[in-house]
């Protein structure tokens, strides 16, 4: 062993010892169980006390940050809306659960009869159920009645982050880029860990108001938040898309190529300012 290395251990374990914190055995890592004497438990090692502490420690990758900083994120999300939502009568419920599985059967048309009698009821529909109502109006081409059900929804709970995102959609699709924006930061707002709505702001902010850097942020947070799903168990999956985990590697995939061509064409424009710049060009 090198001789100031030995010299360092060897003065470490006689303060630890003469502390009363540990024994040799637990320094040198051939007992079980850490003996502690101190009434208070030792603060865990960081980064920032190891230097302090002249404790080497291996510095984490971008990459593995990136997943901690994911994972924080999503733990510490407030889902406003699931707080906030109202449920559905009895008799409304039932309605809806069947035009829910005629939507998915792709059969708009009874979907849409259900819906009808739904909204005839006594008992109002609920902010979910206007989604619903939206999604099957877009699967039978009718825009107009699609955005009024979106806004219905919002109109009844603001933080319905899944309404948010799509009238923002269609918003974008008809040239309305500002209030596509403002209901895909509403969205975020109300769920931060909703990736949809990052990937849908970040191709508005990339195609469409050609703000690069800021569709390379949206881009990245959706691709971490789908690295994060992935790497859930089926019994502790946080259901951050609606993706099955097919789509959700192909779709890892695909995000990944755009974050390469928008970092490149990020790092163009920060040359083209340089040259700029230094009068190159």
């Amino acid at each position: 062993m090198n001789y100031k290395i030995k010299h360092l251990v060897t003065t470490l374990a006689a303060l630890l010892l003469l502390g009363g914190c540990v024994s040799t055995k637990t320094l040198f890592g051939d007992a079980e169980q850490e003996v502690q004497t101190n009434e208070q438990e030792q603060a865990p090692i960081t980064q920032e006390t190891a230097g302090a502490q002249g404790i080497e420690v291996e510095p984490i990758s971008p990459e593995e940050q990136r997943a901690l900083d994911t994972a924080a994120l999503v733990n510490a999300s407030e889902n406003r809306f699931q707080a906030s939502k109202k449920a559905n009568a009895p008799r409304t419920r039932a309605l809806l659960l069947e035009a829910l599985s005629a939507y998915q059967n792709e059969e708009y048309e009874v979907a849409l009869t259900l819906m009808q009698s739904a909204k005839q009821l006594a008992d109002p529909m609920n902010s979910s159920a206007y989604v619903l109502d939206g999604d099957i109006y877009v699967a039978l081409d009718d825009v107009d009645r699609a955005a009024k059900s979106y806004d219905n929804a919002l109109s009844l709970n603001p933080d319905n982050f899944k309404a948010a995102n799509r009238r923002a959609l269609l918003h974008r699709e008809q040239g309305e880029f500002e209030q596509a924006l403002t209901l895909y930061s509403q969205a975020i707002e109300s769920y931060s860990a909703h990736a949809p709505s990052y990937r849908n702001r970040g191709v508005l902010y990339d195609l469409y108001l050609g703000n690069k850097a800021l569709a390379l942020k949206d881009y990245q947070m959706y691709a971490d938040l789908l690295t994060y799903q992935q790497s859930q168990t089926a019994q502790d999956a946080v259901m951050l898309t609606s993706l099955s985990e097919a789509q959700l590697k192909r779709e890892a995939r695909r995000v990944k190529g755009w974050l390469i061509d928008v970092e490149r064409q990020v790092q163009a424009q920060v040359d083209n300012v340089a040259r700029q710049a230094d009068g190159t060009e």
